[in-house]
């Protein structure tokens, strides 16, 4: 070392007083501009100005690292953690309320006689046990007993048996928080464990009364039609057993069961858009919805009323009885029915313009005579399905299943079949100007006097039977 050693730093040294490793004092040494490229650098003395200025550069980084950090923003919490924060405030607060009598009893001043005449006139029930209420049952009691204490009365049950939807604490009578959550779906396995029923019937009655199937984590329906499920679930017992050759209900039979005119059903099943074939038949479906409709004695007054001069417009001829009554057409125009199951419904006749079914189900489903200009049927299951007479003018069955299928004179004016399964159906008469049926399999379908004109026919399978 030099004679001036006492005015130099060994490297090392310096770093060690720093807090740096000489590695990292390395790296500070180029950032000030020292050059120092002696592989040996840990042995090697740095002068007072070069220390000086190694000094003064961490001094002002670890300046800066402070103010960053006293700046420095928390950082947002992710919605799971805000989520979790609210159960836990909400947790603590339920477990500030009372949840015994005793504790009711203590909370609003009350003796257990008024108590227990409060819950007798609101059905609440008390635990014989422990004395406690079930979670909803002490929500309940918490708003009733603070709004009479609001009030300044307890013999008023009339004014106070309905409670607010929610109230905020109040001074020191109201708890942390009372709030009522009112259900608005149901699952349906809850359903079917309460209504003491398999999942399979409770599917099978919700199709027939065309209730919306929410599919969410669970397959949940609204409880606003919980009443009308549980009706229909009843009116099943009573449905007659009498099927024809296709599985369809006789409507007389209906009638008979009820005690209601026949004509009186076909003009009830018009006004309420319940298809029925040939003022005859109606399908399972149909005939669980009337049944549903007719557990009301009012109904079926009405319908035995003597007065029959208000006749619905909706049903183009009524005779007699025995007479031939043609169906009523119903108006579908421009509704939404995408993924619903309508295996052996009957939509004949009626106005589907515009329709939306995509990823429907018309397995054997009569559309005969149908008006389905623009509609859209991407994808359908309509094996052995009857489009007779139908108008699917400028519709979209790309991808749909329409094996073994009628298509008997209906009017197919560029209608897109790109994809579309005509196996075994029957084209007799049809119109195909303009259609697209690229790609589609037409094996085993039949063609009588089929119109093609400017038709598309590329890359489908032909083998196909010309009945000319």
């Amino acid at each position: 070392m030099s004679e001036n050693s006492n005015e130099y730093e060994n490297f090392t040294a310096l770093a060690s007083r720093l807090g740096l490793s000489p590695a990292e004092l390395l790296v500070v040494t180029h950032k000030v501009g020292l050059g120092i490229f002696d592989p040996n650098y840990g042995a090697i003395d740095l002068s007072p100005i070069q220390i000086a200025k190694i000094i003064q550069y961490v001094g002002e980084r670890e300046t800066d690292e402070e103010s960053q950090t006293s700046n420095k923003k928390p950082k947002k919490k992710t919605r799971r953690q805000q989520i979790n924060v609210m159960k836990a405030k909400k947790k603590s607060n339920e477990e500030k309320d009372p949840l015994t009598v005793r504790e009711f009893e203590t909370f609003f001043n009350l003796s257990e006689e008024e108590i227990r005449n409060v819950c007798e006139e609101n059905d609440i029930t008390i635990s014989a046990g422990n004395h406690t209420f079930s979670k909803v049952d002490r929500r309940r009691l918490t708003i009733i007993l603070t709004n009479r204490k609001l009030n300044g009365s307890l013999t008023d049950a009339a004014e106070t048996t309905i409670p607010v939807i929610e109230i905020k604490q109040v001074n020191s009578l109201t708890p942390s928080s009372v709030s009522v959550e009112r259900a608005v779906h149901k699952r349906i396995s809850v359903l079917a464990r309460e209504l003491e029923t398999d999942e399979d019937t409770l599917h099978y009655v919700i199709d027939a009364l065309q209730v919306r199937i929410i599919h969410d984590r669970f397959e949940k329906v609204e409880v606003r039609h919980e009443q009308a499920i549980k009706t229909a679930l009843k009116a099943m017992a009573n449905l007659p057993k009498e099927f024809n050759d296709r599985g369809e209900l006789k409507l007389k039979a209906i009638a008979s069961t009820f005690g209601v005119p026949h004509a009186r059903l076909v003009q009830f099943c018009a006004e309420r858009g319940i298809p029925i074939r040939h003022t005859r038949y109606v399908s399972p479906h149909g005939g669980l919805r009337i049944a549903t409709l007719l557990d009301s004695q009012d109904v079926i007054k009405e319908l035995n009323r003597t007065d029959n001069s208000a006749t619905s417009s909706s049903i183009t001829s009524v005779v007699t009885e025995e007479s031939v009554i043609e169906t009523p057409t119903v108006n579908y125009q421009g509704i939404s029915l995408t993924r619903q199951n309508f295996k052996e419904f009957s939509f004949e006749n009626s106005d589907m313009r515009q329709v939306d079914m995509k990823f429907s189900i018309l397995v054997q489903a009569n559309l005969k005579g149908v008006d389905a200009t623009d509609g859209e049927f991407s994808r359908v299951q309509a094996a052995l399905a009857d489009f007779s007479n139908a108008n699917l003018s400028h519709a979209r069955f790309d991808h749909a299943d329409l094996s073994r299928s009628s298509l008997k004179n209906a009017c197919c004016i560029g209608t897109n079949f790109s994809n579309t399964n005509f196996r075994g159906a029957d084209l007799t008469g049809a119109n195909l100007a303009n259609a697209d049926v690229r790609w589609a399999d037409f094996s085993g379908a039949t063609f009588s006097n089929t119109t093609w004109v400017n038709g598309q026919i590329i890359n489908s399978s032909s083998e196909a039977v010309l009945a000319i």
